[in-house]
């Protein structure tokens, strides 16, 4: 979506500080572990090379990863996040593309994971706790976790978001540093922000500010009692809704403000002697009907 800092700045006063939006219009990599070339990876999902680009490239979905059952609890085809030891690790036959298989246990139950990455891999020590987050899969006769989306020890369990935003990705460019990138860029967001929108359109819609909005669909585990049922997926339209009339609101704005520069521009006059029209209308063949005169009558008033 469009930005509406552009449209609407001017309208907000001079009581705020517009100098608290110049690290919104900054490069992206003048964020904080954002390398140049990370930059260009997120310029090409935000559309733009701008901090405030990458803040309005908004999640595609939200993955619920609250679920937290024991192993003998779990189901094919949910997602969980679970934790155990690890009792056992097979790694693939050589020359092959077999995968690691781990076994974890949490004392009530097994469960296999199944990863192709060598990254991961490293991850596992035999004898310790892990956390994993993922899709629950059956195989064979046993429920198994292929590639989790989260593989920790089980100390950074904090670290998984419980409900994860998907944002779209591009090649060299991975989940994670997306998260790291939005977090640090909506931590530019200024806290005193003024409001554009009439306050009796945001109480008849519950809509909350701009900063709120954004933090709510850029990260739902911000949105209060969004740890337990499905109330934080309200909260979360509303945000949306917010940013749409926001968008809305800016393209208006944008289009009146190019009307006006228009029409201040002086005109050059163009009266004729009516010659060429005299012709014209004689190659009609026939005498206009009233409705093309006003036509004509109009076309000569805004030549003049």
């Amino acid at each position: 979506m469009s930005s509406p800092f552009s449209i609407t700045t001017a309208s907000v006063g001079a009581v705020f500080d517009h100098s608290q939006l110049a690290p919104l219009l900054a490069p992206l990599e003048s964020l904080p572990g954002i390398s140049t070339a990370r930059a260009k990876l997120l310029a090409r999902i935000a559309g733009g090379n701008r901090v405030i680009d990458l803040l309005f490239c908004l999640p595609e979905n939200i993955i619920d990863r609250r679920a937290s059952p024991l192993l003998a609890q779990l189901r094919p085809d949910t997602i969980a996040t679970v934790t155990g030891t690890v009792q056992d690790i097979r790694p693939p036959a050589p020359r092959t593309r077999q995968p690691w298989r781990v076994t974890l246990d949490d004392t009530t139950a097994p469960l296999e994971l199944a990863f192709f990455s060598p990254w991961q891999a490293k991850q596992v020590v035999l004898g310790e706790a892990l956390v994993v987050s993922g899709k629950v899969e059956r195989f064979h006769d046993r429920l198994s976790m292929t590639s989790p989306d989260y593989l920790l020890p089980a100390r950074s369990a904090e670290r998984i978001p419980k409900l994860d935003p998907v944002w779209p990705l591009t090649a060299g460019l991975f989940a994670g540093q997306v998260r790291q990138a939005m977090q640090a860029a909506l931590a530019l967001l200024p806290a005193t922000l003024p409001e554009w929108h009439q306050k009796k359109l945001l109480e008849r819609h519950q809509w909350p500010d701009f900063v709120t909005a954004l933090n709510h669909i850029q990260f739902p585990d911000r949105i209060p009692g969004s740890d337990q049922g499905d109330a934080w997926r309200s909260t979360q339209t509303r945000a949306h809704a917010r940013l749409a009339c926001d968008e809305l609101l800016a393209d208006q704005l944008a289009t009146r403000i190019a009307q006006r520069a228009a029409s201040s521009r002086p005109g050059r006059r163009f009266v004729g002697n009516g010659h060429l029209q005299r012709q014209a209308i004689a190659a009609f063949g026939h005498t206009p009907t009233p409705g093309q005169q006003k036509a004509l009558r109009e076309i000569e008033q805004d030549m003049a």
